[in-house]
């Protein structure tokens, strides 16, 4: 039986404006009666065969978990606010925000820009827990933060977004463009993994120095957050993401994902996301960073 939840229709841009992008059209009658939704499911679904058959609303933890997203049109076409002025979001940008018992989880759950090849889609796929090649992208936060729940029975929410939350320079849509909610199980003794190793993750790219160089200054760090032995470093993203000021757009630092492993004194190892910073001195940024 399909559980999900529909969101007010959005103002998008029309056919005859200079920033709208022709969408993919609807794929399926199942997409076009469930726009605005976010659909669960066991495993991988095609857009064009998918059916409520294929849907779950009940997931036991440690379950892999897969999302669909239904929209009325592609990202790009959903406007996006800054406070001073509406824009398009050509770029794809989207986040998700989760949700647990009506609590809202830490941080986002994804934050990324979608691939150039499906930029136009009106459906697409989201990994909450997936297996194989797709548990690269699985959420360590969101592992956490289900695990630590009690046993007993819980609601996850998530929302989709376009834009970047809290941040006002490039704005967000005014609502959810898409939402859905299962209900997670946590059995006794249950305990839900990552599903990969850190040998399994493909990094964006390599910087044999630079990770040196992170791993040497959270060696040399007095910080007690680091205290555990940091062995290895992957660089999660491309190119360094710019951050600006909201109301002048001058650049103020730049930011790259990373992905750590550690040891640590009980025999424990852990996979760690991380974010380095490095701040704008006017003509280049700083050769120190942060961790």
């Amino acid at each position: 039986m399909l559980f999900a939840l529909q969101t007010q229709a959005q103002a998008t841009f029309s056919e005859d404006s200079k920033e709208y992008t022709k969408d993919g059209g609807m794929r399926s009658e199942f997409q076009k009666g469930n726009l605005g939704k976010i659909v669960f499911t066991p495993k991988r679904t095609d857009p064009t065969t998918i059916t409520a058959d294929q849907t779950k609303s009940t997931f036991n933890l440690g379950d892999i978990i897969y999302g669909r997203v239904f929209m009325t049109t592609c990202i790009p076409n959903f406007k996006l606010y800054n406070g001073k002025k509406v824009q398009c979001n050509a770029a794809g940008q989207y986040y998700i925000v989760a949700f647990i018992d009506g609590e809202r989880m830490g941080g986002v759950l994804i934050n990324e820009k979608l691939p150039h090849n499906i930029l136009n889609a009106t459906t697409f796929i989201l990994i909450i827990n997936g297996t194989g090649a797709d548990a690269a992208a699985n959420s360590l936060h969101f592992n956490k933060a289900i695990n630590s729940l009690p046993d007993g029975t819980h609601t996850i929410k998530m929302e989709l977004w376009g834009g970047m939350e809290n941040d006002n320079y490039f704005g967000k849509t005014k609502e959810p463009i898409a939402t859905g909610e299962f209900t997670l199980i946590k059995k006794p003794g249950s305990k839900a993994g990552i599903g990969r190793n850190f040998t399994d993750i493909v990094p964006a790219k390599k910087d044999p120095e630079f990770e040196k160089k992170i791993l040497k200054s959270l060696k040399d760090s007095k910080d007690p957050k680091w205290k555990g032995n940091f062995t290895a470093v992957k660089i999660m993203a491309p190119d360094w993401t710019i951050e600006r000021n909201n109301l002048t757009g001058v650049i103020l630092d730049r930011t790259l994902p990373i992905k750590l492993k550690a040891n640590w004194d009980d025999g424990h190892c852990t996979m760690q996301d991380f974010i380095v910073k490095e701040e704008y001195e006017g003509s280049g940024f700083q050769k120190t960073f942060q961790v």
